[in-house]
């Protein structure tokens, strides 16, 4: 089994046409066609259905599509660490998370301690663990314990706040705020997918608590932007903006928090690389979350 075929069937499976695959890759179609003729006899399956409406994958080929990719995948991977390693360059590291995270870690990360990210991918916080998994990144950065199978390392917390305009009255007190003062009044809060709403909500089952919703948003920028028109009072990660001013959230007594995790393939080629930069940013949240409890 060739790399060179398996890029043939990608390219063929993506673009959903052999005709437009060979012009991707810059070879005859006869040929690429001839080739994936060879690997499905090599394989004993058809990984192809051939109609004149285009090409479809078989059940076999679905089956065989997410190993194909990893296999290009990390012999790409392999290829980059190799010509860093020979380069004296640095190793060029892929990151998947919740937009947040990348707002308020990732990049703050990168830009103090020039760590060897190349990108970072934004992904709803149930996504991040499957596009890790599917290759779409190196790492992954969620909140929520990893699948079983990965490498993974507890990075630490992060408070959830409630900001408000100075003239609200929960802006007047000073300290944590607990649940029950808010859940008082309209609030205005993150969609049922994210971490942090997730964690509203379990609290506020835990301790028999309704709520007035007064806004559910998908950006924690647009709750804070209703929150400051005197919509309600916002409860997000984010640090305030508009003039807003946020207390920490506590429900009976405790801090309503999301825990963050990192996690990554335990035989990635750059695994070494990878367990270094996650304890090294592990090292380097906890002051900030001891600080001002919230990154």
């Amino acid at each position: 089994m060739e790399l060179r075929v398996l890029r043939y069937f990608l390219a063929v499976v993506d673009s959903g046409s052999m005709t437009a695959a060979a012009a991707e890759v810059r070879v005859a179609q006869p040929s690429v066609s001839r080739q994936l003729r060879d690997l499905e006899r090599e394989l004993g399956v058809e990984l192809l259905h051939r109609t004149r409406r285009g090409v479809h994958l078989t059940a076999a080929g679905r089956r065989f599509l997410p190993v194909a990719r990893d296999l290009v995948l990390r012999a790409a991977r392999g290829t980059e660490l190799l010509q860093a390693y020979g380069n004296c360059a640095p190793l060029d590291l892929r990151v998947v998370c919740p937009a947040s995270t990348i707002t308020h870690l990732v990049a703050p990360y990168l830009a103090e301690r020039s760590a060897p990210f190349a990108d970072a991918y934004a992904a709803e916080p149930d996504e991040v663990y499957p596009r890790l998994e599917a290759g779409a990144a190196d790492l992954a950065i969620g909140t929520s314990p990893p699948p079983a199978g990965l490498a993974a390392l507890r990075l630490g917390r992060r408070r959830i706040t409630a900001q408000t305009p100075p003239a609200h009255p929960l802006s007047a007190g000073s300290g944590d705020l607990d649940l029950c003062e808010l859940a008082a009044h309209p609030l205005i809060l993150s969609g049922r997918r994210s971490a942090v709403r997730r964690a509203v909500d379990a609290a506020l089952h835990e301790h028999g608590l309704h709520i007035d919703l007064a806004g559910e948003t998908r950006s924690e920028a647009m709750a804070q932007a209703l929150a400051a028109a005197g919509r309600g009072a916002c409860v997000v990660l984010d640090t305030p903006q508009f003039g807003l001013r946020a207390r920490a959230v506590a429900a009976g007594g405790a801090p309503l928090t999301i825990t963050l995790y990192a996690a990554w393939d335990a035989d990635h080629y750059a695994r070494d690389e990878i367990t270094a930069v996650v304890s090294d940013m592990s090292r380097w949240l906890e002051p900030l979350i001891l600080e001002n409890g919230n990154p």
